[in-house]
């Protein structure tokens, strides 16, 4: 049998420590065998008395019958070499040969078929024996704690059993790791038996192993885990003992064993991401698994440790955290159970009930998000937590938890007594939760003050089963200039709330407005009644003059109020807002002065009031205030499909509307603005007639300010698409300042207005593509005289546009049947084919 000994200090060491210590008798030797590696070794023959001293001839030789016991016959030779001498041996011969010369392979690590080299790392003090499986042996004396890599190459390929032995004498981190290593196919033993815990001399403590990331990323890791790993390791849980341990261990099967951590106690990441991944992990998660760890929840302690167990079943049990007390640190639970798909049950509100004090960062972050299986919760499950709000402390907590059913508790969230809030502190929480009924009043306690990043975005995301009215108070007393996504898809597609929105729901707002700070809010809410209330978003003047206002900001009001299709339906004449009676049917404060003498910004109004179709009355004046530039980098969307559909709208589009723009134009920027408002100019009296329309114009002359410069695509692509009661003239020189190629830029931009009287003969400026007017006066069947032109920049003169592009075929006037050049013009411009 090949061999390959490194003790290369062991003649050495038996020379030196020779009556070093108190000699040893027979008794000694077997009780000592027996408390270090469990084994009964009968007493040799001929002896006179258990007490009788021995030599080191004696201990070599018991050395040997040892390991014929644990490994077979002529396993090693000790008694027959040259330090089996008549020496008498003392204590620290004695344990020296019986620790680290019987070879005792505690755990065996088991290779896939295919393998043709392995290799693991130690990083402990002490003595190993490796038994590579193919014949080889290998016995190490490690003076560090160096994590050092152990190798071994085979001459064929095959399924090998490695085993470890040996014995510890210092650790200072991590002590063995396996990670990554995908010939890795089965583990059985214990590790906990080579690695034990250890006192600590220099303290009088213990010295614990540290296993982190053990067996991580083993993918080919399989069967189950074994119940006695970690015998051997007791007492106060070390920093990080078992984090990463099975991380991402997709193929190992079985249940978790009860009784397979031993340490008491806590610290941080102790369990983190323990189990990470393990998708075939079975049955339930043991109730006392952790039930030796006693105290607070430390950082990161829990954090990703039944992360993506999917294959995990039955109810999460009360007792799970019992021993875990008082204040939380940053990420304590984060995403203890997140992806644990079959998890079932109801979650016990006793679960965390010992969980109290302030709250810190992330500290139930993503605990259940993805357990669709969980079907409901209990009062008071954070009851607990008391103090000022800390960044994302519920961040995607039930995130996807699609079972959850019933009302969301009372106090479900403790107290958090008029704090501050902080970034992302109830982002995501019941996002996608298709079952919850109903948000109770006080479900976020008396918040108070400066709004925050992100602080309730995406809070109810598409939360298709909420019924009944939002809470007036449920965002308690936000205070100060808005930030960005503060209120981003909070309800976004909950189409089962019903009533108004309440007055002043986000608080006392006021000052710069920020990026996409509305973005969506109510977008899909199909279900809102009534008016919407004029000081939603701070948009009333306060003490001390402050209002909503400044610069606009990107994306700041994107699809707000998108698909609230009974919005602004259901109210009583005694309950109908101020702004109502006169005649509008938005509120004209709405935004603040957010626009007042300032340029524009990307998406800031897009789809506002997209399919808004109950929306009824005329369109505030200062509605956007004065926008009076496009220099701020982007403008793209600004207004694109900022009231489409809403039929309801009448009266006509006030002078100024968009303010006095000046600049360039940018890609979608009035796409689809007004498309589909079949009553626009109707319901207009000679008292509240505007100018223009007395001049003749369906339009404000200026709607558009002074933009000019390059074309873009769909720039007014479908602006007044369906807009069938405005009537009169379109202004002279409404686009005259363009110029360039756009594809599809005037796309259906006046199609089916079939109320427009006349177009004037400079309405376009010099246009050179012939496929930015695809069927833009389509259905203008109202339209008389001549049709419009393009300036010719070569010939410095306007050309009809089939003058221009004889060939076009995009049905520009098709339906125009009034104009008198109908029946001349080429059939690809009127259909006529």
């Amino acid at each position: 049998m090949l061999r390959k000994i490194l003790f290369a200090v062991f003649g050495l060491f038996i020379t030196v420590s020779a009556h070093a210590g108190q000699a040893i008798n027979v008794e000694w030797v077997h009780k000592f065998i027996k408390q270090e590696h469990g084994l009964d070794i009968p007493y040799g023959p001929n002896l006179i008395s258990p007490k009788q001293v021995v030599n080191m001839d004696y201990v070599l030789k018991v050395v040997d019958i040892a390991n014929a016991m644990l490994n077979g016959d002529g396993w090693t030779n000790y008694g027959e070499s040259e330090y089996a001498t008549r020496e008498v041996a003392d204590t620290v011969a004695g344990i020296y040969c019986i620790r680290n010369l019987i070879e005792h392979y505690y755990f065996t690590a088991t290779t896939t078929p295919d393998t043709t080299s392995f290799s693991f790392k130690i990083g402990a003090n002490g003595v190993y024996h490796i038994d590579w499986g193919d014949g080889t042996r290998e016995h190490y004396d490690k003076p560090n704690t160096k994590l050092i890599v152990y190798s071994h190459t085979y001459d064929t390929a095959g399924e090998y059993h490695i085993k470890i032995g040996g014995y510890s004498r210092g650790y200072f981190d991590t002590v063995v790791q396996f990670t990554g290593n995908n010939q890795l196919a089965g583990i059985s033993g214990s590790l906990g038996k080579v690695f034990p815990t250890l006192k600590n001399r220099s303290t009088g403590g213990a010295m614990q192993p540290g296993f982190w990331a053990l067996f991580a990323n083993c993918s080919n890791l399989g069967g189950t885990i074994p119940p006695d790993l970690f015998t051997g390791v007791h007492g106060q849980a070390g920093q990080s003992q078992f984090g990463q341990l099975f991380s991402n261990c997709s193929n190992l099967e079985g249940s978790i064993p009860r009784n397979l951590f031993r340490v008491s106690g806590v610290n941080i990441y102790l369990f983190y991401s323990t189990f990470n991944g393990c998708k075939k992990l079975s049955g339930e998660i043991p109730w006392d698994l952790f039930a030796k760890n006693v105290g607070r929840p430390m950082a990161y302690m829990f954090n990703g440790t039944f992360s993506g167990c999917s294959g995990l079943t039955g109810e999460l049990d009360e007792r799970l955290f019992e021993n875990i007390t008082g204040q939380p640190e940053i990420y304590a639970f984060a995403s203890t159970f997140l992806g644990c798909t079959k998890l079932s049950g109801i979650i016990p509100a006793k679960l965390f009930s010992k969980v109290s004090g302030e709250p810190r960062n992330n500290m139930f972050s993503g605990t259940f998000s993805g357990c669709a299986s969980l079907s409901g919760l209990e009062s008071g499950l954070f009851s607990g937590i008391k103090g000022k709000p800390a960044a994302s402390m519920f961040y995607d907590t039930f995130s996807g938890c699609v079972g959850l059913v019933g009302e969301i508790p009372a106090q479900f969230f403790g107290n958090f007594e008029n704090g501050k809030p902080q970034m992302f502190m109830f982002a995501r929480t019941f996002y996608n939760c298709v079952g919850l009924t109903k948000i109770s009043d006080d479900l976020f306690g008396t918040i108070g003050g400066q709004p925050a990043l992100n602080m309730f975005s995406q809070t109810f995301y598409n939360c298709t089963g909420l019924q009944g009215n939002i809470p007036p108070n449920l965002f308690g007393k936000i205070q100060g200039t808005p930030a960005g996504s503060m209120f981003a898809y909070t309800f976004y597609n909950c189409n089962g709330l019903t009533g108004s929105i309440p007055d002043m729901l986000f608080g006392d707002l006021y000052g710069q407005p920020q990026v996409s700070m509305f973005d969506r809010t109510f977008q899909g809410c199909a279900g809102l009644t009534g008016a919407i209330p004029a000081d939603l978003f701070g948009g009333i003047e306060n003490a001390d003059g402050s209002v909503l206002g400044g610069t606009p900001a990107t994306s700041m009001f994107i699809g707000t109020f998108s698909g609230c299709v009974k919005l602004g339906s259901e109210i009583a004449d005694v309950n109908k807002p101020d702004y109502m009676q006169r005649g509008y049917a938005i509120p004209e404060t709405l935004f603040g002065r957010i626009t007042e003498n300032s340029d524009a910004a990307a998406h800031m109004f897009t789809e506002v009031f997209y399919n808004c179709a109950e929306l009824s009355g005329n369109l505030p004046p200062l509605l956007f205030g004065g926008i009076d530039g496009l220099t701020n980098g982007t403008a793209a969307r600004i207004f694109a499909n900022a009231f489409y559909n809403c039929a309801k709208l009448t009266g006509a589009i006030p002078d100024g509307f968009f303010g006095d723009m000046t600049g360039t134009l940018y890609q979608d920027m009035f796409r689809g603005t007004f498309s589909g408002c079949s009553r626009l100019g109707t319901g207009i009296t000679d008292e509240n007639m505007p100018q223009y329309m007395r001049d003749g114009y369906a339009i404000p002359p200026y709607l558009f300010g002074h933009i000019a410069g390059p074309a873009v695509v769909y720039a007014y692509a479908h602006t007044f698409n369906g807009c069938a009661n405005l009537t009169g003239a379109l202004p002279d020189y409404l686009f005259a300042g363009i110029y360039g190629s756009g594809a599809s830029m005037f796309d259906s931009t006046f199609r089916n207005c079939a109320k427009l009287t006349a177009l004037p003969e400079h309405l376009f400026g010099a246009i050179t593509s012939a496929n930015s007017f695809v069927q833009t006066f389509q259905g203008c069947t109202g339209l008389k005289g001549f049709s419009t032109k393009v300036y010719v920049e070569s010939e410095n003169t306007y050309k009809y546009l089939y003058d221009v592009w004889p060939t076009l075929s995009y049905c520009t006037y098709c339906g125009c049947t009034g104009l008198e050049d109908y029946n001349t013009m080429p059939s690809g411009y009127s259909g006529r084919w």
